[in-house]
């Protein structure tokens, strides 16, 4: 008889990530998202513009860590749009590169589990 086993497709945990951050798509100028959480394998951001699944992107924003503030830059592909609100899409980034400093300070956070944003 075999047993099921449950297999969680999720790797890293999402932990809420309410903050600004700046999203570029390719051959586009930087806009203003709101991020909604964030694991070391990717980040949702809540925007208003309609995004194609499989995009490339860049993203960079300010996560307070033990050290103070630091600048997270990341790049990444679009893995799937979902409609949020009436005017709003929630966009799930998988990372696909990350500078070390940037990897250091997302590991810490999700190590922690926790985030307080100063500036709410």
């Amino acid at each position: 008889m075999s047993q099921a086993v449950h297999h969680d497709r999720r790797h890293t945990p999402r932990i809420p990530l309410e903050i600004p951050a700046q999203f570029m798509l390719q051959q586009s100028e930087p806009i203003v998202v709101q991020t909604v959480d964030a694991s070391i394998g990717g980040v949702c951001i809540a925007t208003s513009q309609f995004v194609v699944t499989g995009s490339p992107c860049m993203i960079a924003f300010d996560l307070m860590t033990q050290e103070g503030e630091k600048r997270i830059n990341a790049w990444g592909v679009i893995v799937e749009v979902t409609r949020a609100a009436e005017a709003d899409y929630h966009c799930r980034i998988a990372f696909t590169d990350m500078d070390t400093r940037s990897r250091y300070f997302m590991r810490q956070f999700t190590n922690e589990g926790t985030y307080t944003n100063p500036k709410a």
